[in-house]
C-alpha cells in the first residue's frame, strides 16, 4: 500500500517493478495479464471487490493524498532473492496543505484509502476529523514489530490498527503515527459520509514536542500468537464503555490478511465481527471467543507482550484440551495446529468481498473470568433443546436458553411474526452443555417474534412476547 509525497507520474515511480494489464507500463514490461496496481473507489456504495478499481492506465499523476495497492512479484528479486530491497525513488517539492473528502457512503459502506502524502510521518489522532471511526489500518508487507524472540521478522506480514478513545491509544501501529509513502484506510462513522480531513503542517510528527505529558494508567493487554515464522496480535481492554456484543469507541476491525501465508490471532464480539483492538467490560464475567487461525500446521504459542490489567483475574481456557491457564505479563502457551487454513493459490482473491475478516466458523480458545476447574461439572445434555425464554411476556430484554449434548456450530436468530430478520444473537462453534443468550429488544415494538436455533441439522424454533 503506497502513495507519494511529492507529484508524480505513477508509471515513473513503479518503473523499478514489474507492471501488467496496463497501459504505459515501463519498458519491458506487458499489457497483457491480471493488472497489479489498484485504487479504493470512494464513490461504489459497500465495501464488497467492485470498490478496487483497476489502474488500467499508468500514464496516470498521483494527487495528494491519494493510497494505491500494489502487488510486487518475487521475480523482481530475481533468481537469487538476497533480501535486497528495490528502491522506488521520488523528487520535487512536497505537497502543501490540501483537503480530502472521505467516501460517499455512510458508516461501515464509506471506507477510504488515502496515503501520507508528506516525505515526514503524519499523526492519526491530529489527522482524525469528527465522524471518522477512531481507527486507522496500516498493511505491514514485513512487520517487525513483537516480542524479540525467533520471530521478530514476520515475511507474512501483518495489518496494524491504531485506535484512541479519547483517553491513552492502542495498537501495533505505533502511536498512531503513518509513515512516509504509506497508503492507510479509515471508516466513515454510522450516520456520516463524505467528510473533510485537513492535511497540513499541524499533522507532521516532526513539529510536535516529544512525551511532554504523563500517560494515564491503562487497563489492557496485548497478547501474541508466534510460530512457523509468522505472528500476529490482538489487543483488548476493559472499560466501563466496552461491551461484548457490539462495537464501541476504541473498537478496530481484524482486517482480511493480504499474504497468501498468514497467521492470525483475534478477539470476537458477539452478533458483531471480529476485532483486532477490542474494548470489553470491566465488571461482570466474560467468557471471550479468542481467533486464531494460520496457514501453515505446527507448533504456535500465545504470549502476553503487554499486560496492564488492573484487579482483574483472566484466563486462557483451550477448549481442545481443557486446559486453564493464568493470563499474566508472563503467560506463554505452547500448541500445535495440525490443520492449517487454506492459503489462497489466487493473490488476487485477497481482494475480498468485504476487508473485514468474516470467514472464521470456530475458535478453539477463550479468554474468560472463570479458571476452567472453578465451572461447577453439569451432566451432559442428551439432545439439542431449545427453552421457552423467560421472561416470556418481558420488557426489554428475556433470556433465551438451549442445550447441546456436543460441540456443534450454532446459529440462533430472531425474526418478527412475518419472517423477516431482525438479528442475530449467536454464530460460532459452541461446546457441549447448557447455555444462555440475552436478547435485549429496546429498539423494536411491542408484538410476537419468532427465534430459531440451528445446531448442525437441527433446527427449532419458538415464539417470544416483547410488551411495553
Amino acid at each position: 500500500y503506497i502513495s507519494s509525497p511529492v507529484v508524480v507520474n505513477l508509471s515513473d515511480l513503479l518503473a523499478p517493478i514489474w507492471t501488467q494489464g496496463l497501459t504505459n507500463t515501463a519498458s519491458g514490461n506487458t499489457g497483457a495479464g491480471t493488472p497489479n496496481v489498484y485504487r479504493w473507489n470512494t464513490e461504489t456504495s459497500g465495501i464488497d471487490r467492485g470498490s478496487w478499481e483497476e489502474v488500467t492506465d499508468l500514464d496516470f499523476t498521483i494527487s495528494a493524498g491519494d493510497g494505491f495497492l500494489v502487488y510486487v512479484y518475487a521475480a523482481d528479486f530475481g533468481e537469487t532473492n538476497t533480501g535486497d530491497n528495490l528502491m522506488l525513488e521520488v523528487y520535487g517539492q512536497e505537497f502543501g496543505s490540501f483537503t480530502v473528502n472521505t467516501n460517499e457512503n455512510d458508516g461501515s459502506d464509506g471506507w477510504t484509502l488515502l496515503g501520507n502524502p508528506y516525505p515526514t510521518s503524519i499523526s492519526f489522532e491530529e489527522l482524525r476529523a469528527s465522524g471518522i471511526e477512531d481507527a486507522v489500518y496500516v498493511w505491514a508487507p514485513n512487520d517487525a514489530t513483537g516480542d524479540g524472540g525467533d520471530d521478530t521478522l514476520n515475511p507474512s506480514g501483518s495489518w496494524l490498527a491504531w485506535s484512541s478513545d479519547g483517553s491513552a491509544g492502542l495498537g501495533d501501529l505505533t502511536d498512531g503515527l503513518i509513515a512516509p509513502f504509506q497508503a492507510f484506510f479509515v471508516e466513515n462513522a454510522d450516520g456520516q459520509s463524505n467528510l473533510e480531513l485537513n492535511f497540513n503542517d499541524a499533522i507532521k510528527t516532526s513539529n510536535f514536542p516529544e512525551f511532554l505529558f504523563k500517560q494515564a494508567p491503562r487497563n489492557v493487554i496485548r497478547m501474541e500468537l508466534a510460530g512457523q515464522g509468522m505472528r500476529n496480535s490482538a489487543w483488548f481492554s476493559f472499560s466501563e464503555n466496552g461491551s461484548i456484543k457490539q462495537r464501541v469507541s476504541g473498537d478496530a476491525w481484524q482486517l482480511e490478511p493480504m499474504s497468501s501465508d498468514y497467521a492470525l490471532l483475534a478477539t470476537k464480539k458477539q452478533g458483531v465481527g471480529l476485532m483486532d483492538i477490542a474494548h470489553f467490560p470491566a465488571s461482570g464475567d466474560l467468557e471471550i471467543p479468542l481467533i486464531t487461525e494460520v496457514t501453515r500446521a505446527g507448533t504456535y504459542h500465545l504470549t502476553v507482550t503487554d499486560f496492564e490489567a488492573h484487579g482483574k483475574d483472566l484466563y486462557l481456557v483451550d477448549l481442545e484440551t481443557g486446559e486453564s491457564v493464568a493470563i499474566t505479563e508472563n503467560m506463554r502457551y505452547e500448541f500445535s495446529i495440525n490443520e492449517a487454513a487454506k492459503a489462497p493459490t489466487d493473490p488476487f482473491a485477497l481482494l475480498s468481498d468485504d476487508p473485514r475478516k468474516t470467514s472464521v466458523d470456530s475458535h478453539r480458545f477463550v479468554i474468560s473470568s472463570k479458571q476452567q476447574n472453578q465451572v461447577e461439572p453439569v451432566d451432559m445434555p442428551e439432545e439439542i433443546t431449545l427453552r421457552q425464554n423467560y421472561p416470556n411476556p418481558f420488557n426489554p430484554a428475556t433470556v433465551i436458553s438451549y442445550d447441546l449434548p456436543e460441540q456443534s456450530h450454532v446459529t440462533l436468530q430472531v425474526y418478527d411474526i412475518m419472517g423477516r430478520y431482525i438479528t442475530t444473537l449467536v454464530n460460532d462453534q459452541v461446546p457441549g452443555g447448557q447455555h444462555q443468550v440475552t436478547f435485549d429488544a429496546a429498539d423494536l415494538s411491542s408484538g410476537t417474534y419468532i427465534y430459531r436455533l440451528q445446531a448442525g441439522n437441527v433446527v427449532l424454533t419458538r415464539s417470544l412476547t416483547l410488551i411495553k
